[in-house]
């Protein structure tokens, strides 16, 4: 408990740069926080649990430098697999120039997700309810999702659904990276996520 209770305020201080160079990100964390004391979500209820479900994101330094590590590369469409409320991919949205889509199976992340991206006028970012395997994409993407809490029949159906993805399409995972032999790892980095330090793996389709 005491490490992580000292882990929080480092993660503060590694995003505090972020911060000066993109000041809607102080909005971004204040309306998500607002939205979460008064409980907006808790207008929908979700009828069962998975531990697959278990919520955590991205630092905002995490995808500064995941972003940063592709420079050079030029994607269609971004789209975050289980985009929970939508903080790492409205970043996200700040710093490239393409179209963001998130995909969340709760209905309680969709609803605050949609009125997070209303509320602060966010452009460019639409949030959709559904299986994160269900992605339609046109064109090399970026995907972005969370293996860390995935069932292996999970990662096995994603696996498949990324083999349709075009050539030159790039996959960030954290945890776990696409085991196929069409996918060549570019970068395997160490960052810290809101729990914690993950590995983070960064794959192109081949």
């Amino acid at each position: 408990m005491f490490l992580y209770l000292a882990y929080r305020p480092f993660l503060f201080f590694i995003n505090l740069f972020l911060y000066f160079k993109y000041p809607k990100l102080i909005l971004v964390n204040v309306a998500s926080f607002l939205l979460e004391i008064f409980h907006v979500y808790s207008r929908v209820q979700t009828t069962s649990y998975s531990s697959e479900l278990t919520y955590g994101e991205m630092s905002y330094f995490s995808v500064w430098t995941c972003i940063k590590s592709l420079k050079g590369y030029s994607f269609s469409e971004c789209i975050d697999l289980g985009s929970g409320m939508g903080k790492p991919l409205i970043f996200m949205s700040m710093i490239l120039n393409s179209k963001f889509k998130g995909i969340e199976i709760s209905p309680q992340y969709v609803d605050m997700s949609k009125r997070l991206i209303s509320l602060l006028n966010i452009k460019f970012v639409d949030i959709v309810m559904g299986d994160m395997s269900g992605f339609e994409v046109k064109g090399p993407s970026l995907m972005f999702f969370s293996a860390t809490c995935l069932e292996p029949l999970t990662i096995k159906k994603l696996t498949s659904r990324f083999l349709t993805l075009e050539k030159g399409s790039v996959v960030v995972s954290i945890s776990q990276k696409v085991g196929h032999e069409s996918f060549k790892l570019l970068f395997k980095l160490r960052l810290p996520m809101s729990w914690g330090y993950a590995t983070v793996f960064i794959q192109q389709r081949c």
